[in-house]
């Protein structure tokens, strides 16, 4: 999942390839920076907004690819 979104941000940034951050380092971060669990940012946590959609919510984006181009279009 997380390869899947870093994909998509580097294409839309225009950036072939980014070396990948060793896992000691991403969990350091996490731990102590961000203070949250690791293992969302290396493995990532698929979920879906079932009160949003049962409550009617409608996304602007259903698309990674197009929320991506309109949040970097922004100055």
């Amino acid at each position: 999942m997380n390869a899947a979104f870093m994909g998509e941000l580097r294409r839309a940034l225009g950036r072939p390839w980014n070396p990948p951050a060793p896992a000691w380092a991403v969990r350091l971060a996490a731990r102590h920076l961000m203070r949250v669990e690791p293992d969302l940012i290396l493995g990532g946590c698929r979920c879906i907004p079932l009160r949003l959609q049962v409550s009617g919510f409608c996304f602007r984006h259903a698309n990674l690819r197009v929320a991506l181009g309109e949040l970097l279009a922004q100055p």
